[in-house]
């Protein structure tokens, strides 16, 4: 018979994979000889439940050795997934809280409220199956797919007006009219249905050319003439 004992557990997957191997080759092997001496000494049925325990004792320790692998292999496998999806995790929300953050300082957001917009703003956002910094949508009840920078242009600068500056430069008037105190500034972003370069002459008309810069620059778009002044 195949000496299956081992005077120490293996130390990698790799090797418990190649201990498990030999102990179920030992294990065939143990099982062919037992069928084979059945057949040459022509043993009955009442003497095969015997012979079947006599071999079972001489298999124990293989069969001890063999859980003991694969329960370190499966050991060493769960904590490499657990530490792989911990990295993920923290790679992701750190992509999420730089995206956040980003976005807010391009905004018109007073600074001392920058901590409690990215405490509103992380739970709401997540990375998509590209990589993207988007909203997630469902139960946060916020529309999916928004970019950190839309939401704080579209939606944040509605739910929190008071953390945006009341009045604005260029003698316009304060955030008393229509879509709160940054006015409606989806005329600026270019995936929206409302992007107008009308609008945004209106919009700068109203609110000044210094908030208009700014709404303009969230989402990456010059404004008309801009560098003629």
């Amino acid at each position: 018979m195949a000496d299956t004992n081992t005077d120490k557990a293996p130390a990698t997957l790799e090797e418990a994979n190649e201990a498990i191997a030999k102990l179920r080759k030992a294990l065939d092997a143990e099982r062919t000889d037992h069928t084979a001496t059945r057949a040459k000494v022509g043993l009955s049925a009442a003497d095969d439940e015997a012979v079947e325990k006599i071999v079972a004792a001489r298999l124990a320790p293989a069969k001890a050795e063999s859980d003991a692998a694969l329960s370190a292999a499966t050991t060493e496998r769960d904590k490499a997934v657990a530490e792989r999806d911990a990295i993920r995790a923290e790679r992701a929300a750190e992509k999420v809280e730089g995206a956040i953050g980003a976005a807010l300082g391009a905004s018109a957001l007073i600074k001392d409220n920058a901590p409690d917009a990215t405490a509103m703003m992380r739970g709401l956002f997540h990375l998509d199956s590209a990589g993207a910094v988007v909203t997630k949508g469902g139960d946060t009840g916020e529309a999916a797919g928004m970019t950190p920078a839309q939401f704080v242009a579209s939606r944040l600068t509605a739910l929190r007006g008071h953390w945006f500056p009341k009045s604005v430069g260029g003698g316009a008037s304060g955030g008393s009219g229509r879509g709160g105190p940054s006015g409606d500034v989806s005329v600026f972003d270019p995936a929206s249905p409302r992007y107008s370069i009308t609008g945004q002459a209106l919009y700068e008309r109203r609110f000044g050319m210094d908030r208009a810069r700014q709404a303009a620059r969230q989402f990456g778009v010059t404004l008309a003439g801009e560098g003629r002044r």
